[in-house]
């Protein structure tokens, strides 16, 4: 069957039979659409934005289109390229000299390189109707005076880089941007995000030191690289409903978090000096690296019922109101050291059999029974890291260990809390060989880390 392509102004016609009836050219159709016909129906579909296209469309266009660097240091050189180019095939920066308060893209629509506007103190607001692809990154930063930006039409940038943009408070882009491959927002005034709520995948999430942000709602599946939130308003609220995997997540200071189906977190997770009472990843499968639960103050209630293991260390420290570890129930192996420290009365472990690293326990609570770290099953802890302290409030006990497990000297201390004397046998050393690791001492926060990003493997 002989077969045409047709290209009508704001249709196009492709692979259409002869004789097939074809929808009359009055039906005003978007310019951005496709026409097709198969057998039985027409289909009308919008066309993706195509970089090979957007290049070559600036053949056509004046040589100053085609430059690899737009240094533009006036509103007047801006009206000049955006008055010639629709597209410019290189990288638009404006100078730090820019004197006037608008900056205007007026019709220009793609930039094939990045976009920088930085260091100066009289812009004010930032617009263009028209623009939509920044293929490079989006940079806006040190910009003082700056409140608005305005760009209805924009689609898509490789990356979002924001900073140090003290009263920048209003944002309007196009809300069907859905993928950023980074996104950096730091030290604004804003009080949302939403324009970016539909991206669905992205490699870096940073949000930090944005004093009025209360609430962040975001789509996200699948961020390759690193989450992190910190320093927002004090009551920020961040839902990530659709999260199902981070390689490294980092929040602090929230008053809220809301991860339902996080499964994976390919390193480090991390929950750090936040005010919410309860934290819910009850889906979570596994942790490649480090756990790290610090200084939440009104931490009451912990869901992790699935994880089964940690490949780097847990440290669950100063969570003044936690009152049991208990929310562990199905791990079964830690790949590096333990740390814990605060006001719990119990630790339970029900499927633990195996720790690589070494074991600091410490609780000022009575009831914190240490026997079931230095307890030996089989002449062989699970602890196999060279050393268990264990410290409760009546108690202390250090354990040393060799490579598999075996104990090779104890050493227990009472704690009489009615007279400074100590019970008969409240010292025992068993073996007086020392073992070739040191017994975790309570460390600076930077020395915990340390710590528990080691792997001790013999």
């Amino acid at each position: 069957m002989k077969i045409l392509n047709l290209v009508v102004p704001s249709i196009l016609f492709s692979n259409l039979a002869i004789g097939r009836k074809l929808p009359s050219l009055k039906e005003k159709l978007p310019s951005n659409a496709t026409l097709l016909a198969d057998d039985s129906k027409v289909h009308i579909l919008p066309i993706d934005v195509d970089k090979k296209k957007a290049q070559n469309s600036t053949l056509s266009q004046p040589e100053i289109c085609k430059k690899e660097s737009h240094q533009i240091s006036s509103a007047q050189e801006l009206n000049g390229l955006q008055s010639q180019c629709t597209s410019v095939a290189g990288s638009i920066e404006i100078m730090s000299d820019y004197l006037d308060s608008t900056v205007d893209f007026g019709m220009l629509k793609n930039v094939e390189g990045g976009v920088k506007i930085s260091n100066s103190p009289h812009i004010v607001d930032i617009q263009g109707k028209d623009l939509q692809n920044i293929h490079g990154t989006f940079t806006l930063s040190n910009l003082t005076s700056f409140v608005s930006l305005n760009l209805p039409s924009f689609i898509y940038t490789r990356a979002v880089e924001w900073e140090i943009l003290p009263i920048f408070s209003r944002v309007l882009l196009n809300n069907k941007i859905i993928k950023v491959r980074n996104i950096v927002i730091s030290d604004t005034a804003l009080a949302d995000i939403d324009c970016f709520k539909e991206i669905n995948e992205t490699d870096i999430f940073s949000i930090n030191n944005n004093r009025f942000l209360e609430t962040i709602e975001s789509n996200i599946n699948i961020i390759n690289q690193d989450l992190t939130i910190h320093a927002n308003a004090k009551d920020l609220e961040v839902d990530m409903s659709q999260l199902v995997s981070v390689k490294n997540l980092t929040i602090r200071d929230t008053a809220k978090v809301f991860f339902p189906k996080l499964e994976y977190v390919n390193r480090s997770f991390e929950i750090i000096e936040n005010t919410f009472t309860e934290l819910d990843v009850s889906n979570l499968k596994t942790i490649e690296g480090t756990l790290g639960l610090i200084n939440n103050t009104e931490l009451t209630k912990i869901d992790m019922n699935k994880l089964t293991t940690i490949k780097g260390g847990v440290m669950i420290s100063n969570n003044t109101k936690l009152e049991h570890i208990d929310f562990l129930p199905n791990l079964r192996q830690i790949d590096g050291a333990i740390y814990f420290e605060g006001k719990f009365k119990d630790t339970d472990f029900p499927e633990l059999r195996l720790v690589k690293g070494s074991a600091y326990i410490k609780s000022t609570s009575e009831d914190l029974d240490c026997a079931k770290w230095t307890k030996v099953v089989n002449q062989k802890s699970i602890i196999r890291g060279g050393k268990i302290n264990c410290i409760s409030a009546k108690r202390e006990k250090a354990v040393e260990l060799n490579n598999e497990g075996e104990v090779l000297k104890e050493m227990e201390t009472s704690h009489e809390l009615e007279t400074n004397k100590t019970s008969t046998g409240e010292k025992k050393e068993l073996l007086k060989e020392k073992s070739s690791g040191t017994i975790l001492k309570p460390l600076s926060f930077g020395g915990l880390v340390f710590c528990l990003s080691l792997f001790l493997f013999h």
